[in-house]
């Protein structure tokens, strides 16, 4: 599949009607990062092409030049454009696999957000005629469909911030704000869980991903695993009539248990 093909498809992305230059204008801007301070220079990927080249772009292979895909490369905004994927209406998600799918490309719809912009990667990668950063940014749209998947459920069963026990959301004048970052826990699995990432308070998410330590990351496992098992232990697995402070120490010492057997079981190097 061919850049122009997969940009006809995607049409459906960008309402609005637009034609074919500020289409392509808006939807290179998706999938693509800049600081604010880039907005409309050189450095922005969306704005270095002119506008009869992206005239052109929308139905020939060669008018997308080598040098624009590998400055996309270098630029790429794979949460952005997996979060626009993700919140899409069903029917606009049916609707661009039934368009990608009619160049003879398949994208599964339950998959959809990966599917799609795995798709984009190797195109790009393909044009740009590099591998560089090419497994990197696959590796990010794992993580980021698997983030995107969970947040629902890592929000659900939090008691607020992982790390300071902060709440994930500010109160002003009545109104309630989210304020809260979801971090992967770093992981060599292929397939991520919701164990593999925490719920933070802005300030405490901002310090992780900024730099963490092995320490950091157990200790946000160990906080995975207490919540875990606190869904776990209700009335129907406590003894009747324990109350909460020996409760907690019963989930305390189930976690205690199983990091025990994690490290017995761990093998050597």
């Amino acid at each position: 599949m061919r850049f122009f093909e997969l940009a006809d498809a995607l049409h459906p992305l960008v309402p609005g009607g637009l034609t074919r230059t500020p289409y392509l204008r808006e939807m290179i801007s998706m999938f693509t990062t800049v600081t604010e301070a880039e907005w409309a220079t050189r450095a922005d990927p969306s704005t270095l092409p002119s506008g009869a080249t992206l005239e052109r772009m929308a139905s020939v292979d060669k008018a997308f030049t080598k040098k624009l895909a590998k400055a996309i490369t270098a630029r790429w905004g794979i949460k952005n454009f997996v979060n626009i994927l993700d919140g899409l209406e069903l029917e606009t998600q049916q609707l661009i696999t039934d368009n990608i799918a009619a160049y003879g490309e398949q994208v599964r719809l339950d998959h959809f957000p990966n599917d799609v912009e795995r798709l984009l990667v190797e195109i790009i990668h393909e044009k740009a005629g590099t591998d560089n950063g090419r497994a990197k940014a696959l590796a990010k749209i794992a993580i980021q469909v698997a983030r995107v998947r969970y947040e629902k459920l890592l929000l659900a069963r939090s008691r607020g911030c992982a790390k300071c026990s902060r709440p994930l959301g500010i109160s002003f004048h009545g109104q309630q704000t989210n304020s809260y970052v979801i971090v992967f826990l770093d992981s060599d699995e292929g397939e991520y869980t919701a164990d593999d990432f925490a719920a933070l308070c802005k300030s405490c998410g901002e310090k992780y991903e900024l730099s963490h330590t092995p320490q950091d990351v157990a200790e946000l496992r160990q906080s995975n695993m207490a919540l875990s098992l606190n869904d776990q232990v209700d009335e129907s697995h406590v003894p009747l009539g324990l109350d909460q402070k020996n409760t907690q120490l019963l989930i305390a010492l189930s976690i205690t248990f199983r990091s025990r057997i994690s490290l017995r079981t761990r093998p050597t190097t």
